[in-house]
C-alpha cells in the first residue's frame, strides 16, 4: 500500500485512539474530531486519485502517440510493399512486391508510474466523506440529545 494511502487510512483511526488516550468522554467533540479527520482523509485520497488519473491519462497520450508514429514508420518501412501500377484495376498482374528493406528497431512504448487505477483512491475518499457526514451528523445528534437533556433538569 502506498504510503499516502497509509497515511489516510491510518488518520481517523489515531485520532480515535488520541481522544481516547487523552480521555475525551465527550460523544460530539469526539465526533467531530473523528469526522474532522474523516474529511482530510477523504481530501488526501481525492487528492491522490486526481494525480493517479492525470498519469493515467498523460501515459494513454503518450502511447497513443507512439502507436501512431510507429505506424507511420511501419507505412514508410514496411518488409513488404505492395506497389501498383499506375491507373491499377482488379488485374493481379499489375501488382508488384517492392523490395524489403531494413527495419529500424523501435523504442519500447513509454511507461510511467500509472500503473494503477484512479477507481480505488476515489471510491476511498467517498467513503471518507461518507463518514465524515455521518459522524457529523452523529455529533448534531448528540449535542440535540444533550440539549434536551439540560431542558428537562430545568
Amino acid at each position: 500500500m502506498h504510503y499516502i494511502t497509509t497515511f489516510a487510512v491510518a488518520l481517523p483511526v489515531f485520532v480515535s485512539l488520541l481522544c481516547t488516550h487523552v480521555w475525551v468522554t465527550d460523544g460530539v467533540t469526539s465526533s467531530l474530531l473523528a469526522a474532522g479527520a474523516s474529511s482530510i482523509s477523504g481530501t488526501i485520497m481525492w487528492l491522490r486519485s486526481r494525480y493517479i488519473a492525470t498519469l493515467y491519462l498523460s501515459e494513454r497520450e503518450a502511447r497513443k502517440q507512439h502507436f501512431t508514429a510507429s505506424l507511420r514508420r511501419r507505412a514508410g518501412v514496411g518488409t513488404a510493399t505492395v506497389v501498383r501500377a499506375p491507373g491499377s484495376g482488379s488485374d493481379e498482374s499489375r501488382v508488384t512486391w517492392a523490395e524489403p528493406r531494413q527495419i529500424s528497431p523501435e523504442s519500447p512504448p513509454p511507461r510511467t508510474v500509472a500503473r494503477l487505477s484512479p477507481v480505488l483512491p476515489a471510491f476511498t475518499a467517498c467513503c471518507f466523506f461518507l463518514l465524515s457526514v455521518l459522524f457529523t451528523i452523529s455529533a448534531t445528534l448528540q449535542g440535540i440529545r444533550h440539549a434536551r437533556t439540560l431542558g428537562v433538569e430545568m
